[in-house]
């Protein structure tokens, strides 16, 4: 865990089709350091390519989570962020991220693992 950033906490439920690549479900984080969610959206964006995300890293900087709600259908997950900066709170939203690939790389991992 990084310095700072000692809980997260949360509830989730959901079902994930590892074959299909498809994820249905929530999950909401009540508490979360900026650098646990930053690590979540690099995870998502490593190569900083999505202008929201980006977006999200640059507030970040000046605002700490106070919660992150994530759905998930059909392939795609929603994001929607509560941030406070100087006393304000913010909200953000990210839709429509493709998440199929990650569940599919990770499937496909399994398997290389597996035949070694």
């Amino acid at each position: 865990i990084p310095e700072g950033d000692k809980k997260m906490s949360g509830r989730t439920g959901f079902l994930a089709n590892v074959s299909k690549g498809t994820v249905d479900g929530r999950i909401d984080i009540t508490e979360i350091g900026s650098s646990q969610l930053i690590t979540l959206i690099n995870v998502m964006d490593p190569n900083f390519e999505n202008e929201k995300m980006n977006r999200i890293r640059s507030l970040l900087t000046k605002a700490y989570p106070t919660g992150v709600a994530l759905s998930f259908a059909d392939g795609y997950m929603n994001m929607d962020l509560n941030l406070k900066a100087l006393g304000v709170n913010l909200q953000e939203a990210l839709r429509g991220i493709p998440i199929s690939q990650f569940i599919l790389r990770s499937q496909t991992q399994k398997e290389t693992s597996a035949h070694d």
